[in-house]
């Protein structure tokens, strides 16, 4: 029931952003103006956290809830059935997941009983097995990690307990935290606060070998084919995410502007490698791999998840991505020195291969006319490097074109999903393929979750609690 459970919520994030949109769009016609403002993350958090207690104590009247929505949604929406007829497919989808939901829900009522401890044994039972279909499942991929997890206890059984302690005191202390109570992870092995950021970073063990620190390079780490994923944990907070005024041409995909909170996580400090893929267990790409095993890994969208779930990971929603991109400053941000982009020596490689470069080229010469390694560019004020520019990456959000102005991001990590046949997936951060107006903080681009395209490539991200 948990996927059931996810969408039941997603779906009520998205009849409150649409009917957010419509009465927007309507305002002329008498719709209340307080309907007008965009949600708050207090506003977010709160209809999110009614839903889920809804959800667990009476799951039937959040569904019968959510159809009185849509139905309200639909009668405003035919007061102008010119402007919003295409959009009651949308409704009717709304009433195809509520029924579908309604349906897997009642085969959980398919008995009764007059003694109430019958009835919470059954439940009981039920869950059990639940449990064990699951644990049936996982079995194969733990015995697969016993191995490394047992080399892991016997590395850290010195230093490692110590070197955590040490890092949840700091964390604690910094004002960058404000105060997080960070748990120890069996996985994560503590490598010190970034010198120049002040954020702490963190290995996944079973990506790889640790980095030597030195300051001498870009990333401040001795990055070669063995490193592992190093982990920075992100403080999170509130942010204005969206093309914000004086950031270039008006982008309406990433408009409007709006608030949005997110709880601290983790984020990869490099795009995933090829070397590291194939640690946690990845796939062929679908071409010749790189001599280098520290170029970006590139994969589509569906494979891509599948493999960062393996190992407790996931892919960046597009608030997370784009807070992380930013670094938390408010002014533009520099391109040339930071980001591998579409330039001059792109064209120059297109022009001896006889073909022509038919995207905007920046006007200087970043010295890769193809994709860079991990860390030879200069990082953001977080310590990330290639959010811009190298491999456009995947994002974990489904891409419609208005999703600002009809989706409502999740509380805690800000994604935005729709029940509706969308089938495009989010990229962001432009690459060395595209013009420089693509290596933006806010332009947002989609392709097929089935895509795949030596240009696109994955940063992984973790959450601080498992779910």
């Amino acid at each position: 029931q948990a996927a059931t459970r996810e969408e039941l919520a997603g779906l009520a994030r998205e009849i409150d952003g649409l009917a957010a949109f419509v009465a927007r769009t309507d305002q002329a016609e008498g719709i209340d103006p307080k309907a007008l403002t965009p949600p708050t993350p207090d506003n977010v958090g709160a209809r999110d956290a009614e839903t889920r207690m809804l959800l667990d104590a009476h799951p039937e009247a959040l569904i019968d809830t959510l159809r009185a929505r849509a139905d309200t949604l639909r009668a405003t929406m035919q007061r102008n059935t010119v402007r919003w007829r295409p959009d009651f497919g949308q409704i009717d989808d709304f009433h195809r997941v509520l029924d579908r939901a309604a349906g897997e829900l009642s085969t959980r009522k398919t008995f009764t009983f007059t003694d109430p401890l019958d009835a919470w044994r059954h439940d009981a039972l039920r869950r059990l097995l639940a449990d064990l279909d699951r644990l049936g499942r996982i079995e194969p991929r733990v015995r697969a990690q016993r191995v490394t997890i047992e080399a892991m206890t016997r590395r850290e059984h010195d230093t490692g307990a110590l070197r955590w302690k040490e890092a949840c005191a700091a964390i604690a202390a910094s004002p960058r935290y404000r105060g997080l109570q960070l748990a120890p992870m069996f996985d994560l092995v503590p490598l010190g606060a970034d010198p120049r950021s002040g954020l702490w970073e963190f290995l996944l063990a079973t990506s790889g070998a640790a980095p030597e620190r030195d300051l001498a390079t870009q990333s401040g780490w001795r990055v070669d084919e063995s490193t592992g994923l190093v982990l920075v944990l992100l403080p999170g907070g509130r942010f204005e995410m969206g093309q914000r005024p004086g950031e270039g041409a008006p982008l309406p995909s990433s408009l409007p502007m709006h608030t949005v909170e997110l709880a601290p996580f983790f984020m990869s400090k490099f795009e995933l490698t090829i070397a590291q893929a194939e640690r946690l267990g990845g796939f062929a790409a679908d071409r010749a791999p790189s001599a280098d095993g520290r170029m970006p890994f590139a994969a589509d969208w569906e494979r891509a998840r599948a493999l960062l779930r393996e190992s407790g990971l996931e892919l960046p929603t597009e608030a997370r991505w784009e807070y992380a991109a930013r670094g938390g400053t408010r002014g533009a941000l520099p391109v040339e020195g930071h980001a591998n982009v579409n330039d001059r020596s792109r064209t120059a490689a297109l022009e001896r291969t006889g073909y022509a470069n038919l995207e905007s080229a920046a006007g200087f010469d970043d010295g890769w006319p193809e994709a860079a390694p991990a860390g030879e560019f200069a990082p953001n004020a977080f310590g990330l490097h290639d959010t811009l520019g190298n491999a456009a990456e995947w994002c974990l959000d489904h891409h419609v074109s208005r999703a600002y102005a009809t989706l409502t991001p999740r509380a805690g990590d800000g994604l935005r999903t729709t029940v509706s046949a969308a089938q495009l997936r989010a990229l962001r951060g432009g690459s060395f393929t595209g013009a420089p107006r693509f290596c933006h903080p806010a332009a947002r681009l989609s392709e097929l979750p089935g895509k795949f395209a030596y240009w696109i490539g994955v940063r992984p991200v973790r959450s601080l609690s498992p779910g």
